[in-house]
């Protein structure tokens, strides 16, 4: 008679991913992971030199001067003198269809090669005039950056508090793939203790509630190919869920109560001179970094909004 089987023991839940290590966001506390964080930072400003290059090229500014450049040079080397024209200076079509007719298969490299060299001068003064975010980059990240406080702050200087810097990293696996250099307000009690050694009969001073100081971010960036995927975002979140528990600054009721500078980011929002904010370019070629400064405190707006529901 055959003997009946036990079940087999409960297998472990077949999970498609179960090597997948989990994201999370820590403050920064040893120098290498210090280290590692103001280098990624420094990338993101370095990587805006190509944004830059890209901006620069496809304007619609530098494409004219382009093709007024090549007109003016088969005008000069490539149109007949002998031709007969009305116009002192004839169209860019013109020049190209008479400059075809008229060259010849031996003068079809020159034109070709002198045509390169144009476009290559202009590449050259494209990568002169976004070569400024190297250097930045290189400032960027390093520890002056890191601890340097501009002394003229938009939100009235020092006064009623002092400032820390942090930087909180986000970690997948051992990678260090996000950072968030904060300024985040210190709360003292100095000023509850000034009075006690003053004199009983001198009058008291009214003296007035000092301003609430915000939380500035200073740098905010993720590694370019874990963008787009919400990254960034749940790095913001931390950060104010950080100030707020870990730091007690009340950054959800601060915005809802519309302080601070009124761009709609409340009591956390971005520093004036944050990492990404140096431009080398004109402002005409600056639209796309205009651009990518109103997505960002956009994103911000919604984490304040997000945090301020679930507190009801």
């Amino acid at each position: 008679m055959a003997k009946q089987r036990s079940p087999p023991a409960s297998l472990p839940p077949t999970d498609p991913l179960p090597t997948i290590p989990p994201l999370t966001t820590t403050p920064a506390t040893t120098p290498d992971e210090k280290i590692s964080a103001l280098r990624l930072i420094a990338d993101s400003v370095a990587q805006q030199r190509q944004t830059a290059s890209r901006a620069l090229l496809y304007h619609p500014t530098t494409l004219s001067l382009t093709a007024l450049l090549l007109a003016l040079v088969v005008r000069i080397f490539y149109f007949p003198s002998s031709s007969s024209t009305t116009s002192s200076f004839p169209s860019l079509s013109t020049l190209l269809h008479n400059a075809g007719a008229h060259t010849t298969r031996a003068q079809l490299p020159f034109l070709v090669t002198t045509a390169a060299g144009c476009v290559m001068i202009l590449l050259v003064a494209v990568k002169w005039m976004a070569g400024g975010y190297i250097e930045e980059a290189e400032r960027v990240g390093t520890w002056r950056w890191l601890n340097h406080h501009d002394e003229e702050e938009e939100d009235g200087g020092d006064e009623g508090g002092e400032y820390e810097t942090e930087i909180l990293i986000s970690k997948f696996a051992e990678e260090i793939i996000g950072a968030v250099a904060l300024r985040i307000p210190t709360t003292t009690t100095k000023d509850t203790n000034t009075n006690t050694n003053e004199s009983k009969n001198s009058k008291p001073k009214s003296k007035s509630k000092p301003k609430p100081k915000p939380v500035l971010i200073r740098a905010w960036t993720v590694k370019r190919r874990y963008r787009r995927r919400g990254v960034g975002t749940g790095l913001l979140e931390d950060a104010a869920g950080y100030c707020q528990l870990e730091k007690g600054v009340d950054v959800y009721a601060r915005a809802r109560a519309g302080d601070g500078d009124g761009d709609g980011d409340g009591m956390m929002r971005f520093e004036e001179r944050h990492a990404n904010s140096y431009r080398v370019l004109p402002r005409m070629f600056n639209g796309v970094f205009e651009g990518r400064e109103r997505w960002a405190r956009g994103v911000l707006r919604g984490v304040l909004e997000r945090g301020r529901e679930e507190r009801g």
